[in-house]
């Protein structure tokens, strides 16, 4: 499905082609809040694939098996950011690794995936009535069991490891699989992710990387996405200086300690990938609490350097009155305002309600109307009445104020097949700032 923005109205793919204005919104986008992908180092899991894992999974431990990691493991980029949102997509960014592996006789083990993992995986062949049974255990905990096999060539691959070789099997104690390596990050590699997760649905990319290639190809991707494909998304990336609203970016010298952990900036990448995943759209993460943070990495104390933090559209740390460590306020990199690209477009809040609108209306255009509606005024009629329905829904969350029917108009476009959407939308924003004077006497 084609998508964008348009100069003239001279496209040749059916889709939806929005621009967004200060004052007149075209609809655009489709998304579902809650989602977040991050490209991370794995000890486990498939390569060049995009790895879905819910916070759910995670907990109960059935990550272990996609990603080598659970809950337990105190990953620190999937704990901070799953706390949050309900679901990651996880690339596996490391490359150039190998497979642990172990041979007894006849018979070759070696593991599924690449990485440190396997080397924590055995293999014990029993004897059992004349055959035997071959047990694959993983630190210890029992993961398969294939009974009375006495050959090789009866074994079968399972979800940690798999079986080579010719001949009859001989009873093992335990083949400790070994030589299992991780490998290493290439720049390379996020061209590899950008090209996987560009067509799965996300609402937030979190980059826990700070090497400036990539995050100048995050941007270039993001905008790509927003701009070309018609998909509403954000990327959150450390230490890169960005001017979008695609890109919220947070200082390389921030972080923040918890318990007996010190969370880097690449750390607070991924808090704040979880947080902004899992806002939903009539919902502000200004003075949002760090939730057991007991100290800033690299705090501003002085309220000038906050202030030239904030203007400069840097997403901060900082602390509240009382001494709790809170998000200062929720908004992205975009810090040069034009008519077209107020200081609204700045606030993640109103970003989302933005986002959220296009993303709506194009699922409902390429669901329901593509190819199954005459363009006549009663087709026009009947996507115009889908969108009053949808902003009166958005009204009622308070995601925006004032809305009026007679703010929407649909009417023809330049070709017998197109449309053109033209609407007013006010988001609404949470209180931020009081201003109060107290008369005495």
């Amino acid at each position: 499905m084609a998508g964008g923005t348009f100069t003239t109205k001279n496209k040749k793919r059916p889709g939806a082609y929005i621009n967004f204005k200060a004052v007149i919104k075209s609809l655009f986008g489709v998304s579902d809040r809650g989602i977040a992908t991050m490209p991370l180092v794995l000890p486990w899991g498939e390569e060049d694939t995009i790895i879905p894992v819910t916070s759910e999974d995670l907990v109960s431990g059935k990550s272990l098996s996609k990603i080598g990691l659970t809950a337990a493991d105190g990953n620190i980029f999937l704990n901070e950011c799953l706390k949050h949102c309900f679901k990651l997509l996880v690339y596996k960014i490391n490359s150039g690794g190998t497979k642990a592996t172990a041979t007894s006789g006849a018979l070759t083990v070696t593991a599924k995936c690449f990485g440190t993992l396997g080397n924590s995986l055995k293999v014990v062949i029993k004897a059992n009535a004349g055959a035997f049974d071959v047990l694959t255990y993983l630190n210890g905990d029992l993961k398969d069991k294939q009974s009375k096999v006495s050959t090789v060539a009866e074994l079968s691959a399972n979800d940690w490891v798999n079986f080579s070789g010719e001949g009859a099997l001989e009873a093992a104690a335990g083949i400790i699989l070994a030589g299992g390596e991780d490998g290493e990050v290439q720049t390379t590699g996020f061209s590899s992710y950008f090209a996987k997760v560009k067509n799965e649905t996300f609402n937030v990319m979190g980059i826990p990387f700070t090497t400036p290639d990539v995050g100048e190809a995050t941007e270039i991707f993001i905008r790509d996405l927003r701009e070309n494909a018609g998909k509403k998304v954000q990327a959150v990336l450390s230490g890169y200086d960005s001017d979008y609203e695609g890109i919220i970016k947070v200082k390389s010298t921030q972080g923040y300690k918890v318990a007996d952990k010190t969370i880097d900036s690449t750390g607070l990448v991924a808090f704040v990938t979880g947080i902004t995943a899992g806002a939903e759209v009539n919902e502000s993460n200004t003075y949002r609490e760090v939730t057991g943070a007991t100290e800033i990495i690299g705090e501003l104390s002085e309220d000038s350097d906050i202030d030239e933090a904030l203007e400069n559209g840097w997403f901060i740390l900082t602390r509240r009155s009382d001494g709790v460590i809170v998000c200062e306020q929720d908004i992205n990199s975009l810090h040069t305002f034009t008519p077209e690209r107020t200081s609204d477009f700045s606030k993640n809040r109103v970003l989302r309600v933005l986002d959220e609108i296009g993303n709506t209306c194009k699922n409902v255009f390429e669901k329901s109307y593509i190819g199954k509606v005459t363009n006549n005024d009663i087709g026009r009629s009947l996507f115009k009445s889908d969108i009053i329905a949808y902003f009166k829904t958005l009204q009622g969350i308070s995601a925006i104020s004032d809305f009026s029917a007679e703010d929407i108009e649909v009417i023809p476009g330049d070709g017998v097949d197109s449309i053109v959407v033209n609407l007013g939308a006010k988001p609404a924003d949470s209180m931020e700032k009081l201003y109060m004077t107290v008369t005495v006497g």
